[in-house]
């Protein structure tokens, strides 16, 4: 595949050809994006596109191109002045709007943006600053159960966490920082994650908070009673180095989930990767947790 594929997507499709799964899930090649790497890049499903964020350099002006599933082919391609994007940016949609969170630089300490697109007119609109930091342990989802924005802020710095876990209300335009986080995940870091599976559950990765020390922590929080509950960790099962037994990598870089209404019974995930074409792509059954190479 090439440097400019558009390999994301395809974990989204996932062998679905017109709305039927198919009984044996393929990888399709796709048009390839019309850029490839950045140092703020993110990727969220919206309606039947699939739309991409992405900021090469620091003084570059972030561009987004929308992919439609059904004519396949990229169909929007546009700039969005007033954004600066960084590593941790994510993006969630809500069937209206994509909001942003915009990540920041190691180092950076106050980066608190927070903004939501509307696709049909492409204009950026400003909303409440998060109430923590951001970094590269952002993550973000939207919950059509209540109808809010869930999100980890923040990061880990040396193993040590600094995450909070917030809610947004799209309607009053404030965000309530005082949900717990899991128990025992003082931070989340490259490759944390959010889905919400369809009903009350989000699940999570917490990411590779250390990177010595790897981890496969998974959790869903059940949005009624506001609790998390910990499930079976994601075994790691490859190596940053193979000669290495104590080389093992948990989720980190490239870790992301995955649901898909077509198979609701399972998340789709990622673990990251050590090096180059060794994602480990798995699917966790709802429910049992049983995680399926």
């Amino acid at each position: 595949m090439t440097r400019r594929s558009f390999k994301l997507l395809a974990i989204l499709l996932l062998g679905i050809s017109s709305g039927l799964l198919l009984a044996t899930p393929i990888w399709e090649r796709l048009e390839p994006a019309p850029w490839a790497g950045g140092h703020g890049e993110a990727i969220v499903g919206a309606g039947e596109l699939v739309c991409l964020a992405h900021q090469l350099y620091a003084n570059d002006i972030p561009e987004f191109a929308c992919y439609d599933t059904q004519q396949e082919r990229w169909i929007v391609h546009f700039e969005v002045p007033g954004l600066n994007l960084r590593n941790g940016t994510a993006l969630a949609w809500d069937g209206h709007f994509i909001y942003i969170l915009i990540g920041a630089r190691e180092g950076d300490e106050d980066r608190k943006g927070f903004y939501r697109l509307n696709l049909g007119t492409q204009q950026l609109e400003q909303l409440e600053p998060t109430p923590h930091a951001q970094g590269a342990g952002d993550a973000i989802v939207y919950s059509g159960y209540d109808g809010k924005i869930y999100a980890f802020i923040s990061r880990c710095e040396d193993g040590h966490g600094d995450s909070i876990f917030a809610r947004y209300d799209p309607e009053k335009d404030h965000w309530d920082p005082k949900l717990p986080m899991p128990e025992g995940w003082e931070g989340t870091d490259d490759g944390a994650s959010l889905v919400w599976t369809g009903d009350e559950y989000i699940y999570a990765f917490q990411g590779e908070c250390e990177e010595t020390n790897p981890t496969g922590r998974f959790a869903r929080f059940h949005i009624p009673t506001g609790r998390w509950e910990e499930l079976a960790e994601l075994e790691a099962t490859k190596y940053w180095d193979e000669e290495d037994p104590s080389s093992l990598c948990g989720v980190g870089d490239g870790g992301t989930l995955v649901w898909a209404p077509e198979t609701p019974n399972y998340i789709y995930a990622t673990d990251g990767v050590a090096q180059p074409g060794q994602n480990l792509g798995k699917r966790i059954r709802v429910g049992a947790f049983g995680v399926t190479p």
